[in-house]
């Protein structure tokens, strides 16, 4: 029986495609921070459309400017060509200026667990490159998106 999910369903499906395979025939571990980038980035897409934000292009990545600051990554089990891949995004906690996302890539005929994943972004003033804060309408759309609260530190 497969691992029962425990970050939920906003993020990117993913077909694997030959190009991502390594000689051994299944996903390069390089792969996977695209693959979690994707779900990222479809996450922050639900959150930017709750906001009455643009969804896509150069106003997209305006809206929520961040940089990512560290990603781990665990590798469960070996995904391999044609498989479908869920990418599932949560934010669990946010502080005045950074944010975490944790991430899940799942099998999805078998639900089989693939990796895990969790990453630390800072938010920034585009046009100092400073530190900013992350505000708070982002905060209440992550939410409302994800369906659970994020943790203030």
């Amino acid at each position: 029986m497969a691992e029962q999910a425990t970050v939920p369903a906003p993020g990117a499906v993913i077909t694997v495609r030959y190009r991502d395979l390594d000689t051994l025939g299944h996903v390069n571990n390089a792969v996977y921070a695209s693959y979690l980038e994707m779900g990222r980035v479809g996450f922050l897409r639900d959150v930017s459309a709750r906001l009455g934000w643009p969804t896509s292009g150069y106003e997209f990545g305006v809206n929520v400017p961040f940089v990512v600051v560290e990603l781990t990554i665990g590798f469960k089990s070996p995904a391999y060509l044609g498989e479908t891949l869920d990418v599932a995004v949560r934010m669990p906690s946010a502080g005045r200026t950074s944010f975490a996302f944790e991430y899940e890539v799942r099998e999805r005929e078998s639900g089989r667990l693939v990796a895990t994943g969790r990453s630390a972004q800072v938010m920034i003033d585009p046009a100092t490159g400073s530190k900013a804060e992350v505000p708070q309408e982002f905060l209440d759309a992550v939410e409302a998106v994800q369906g659970a609260p994020v943790e203030r530190r």
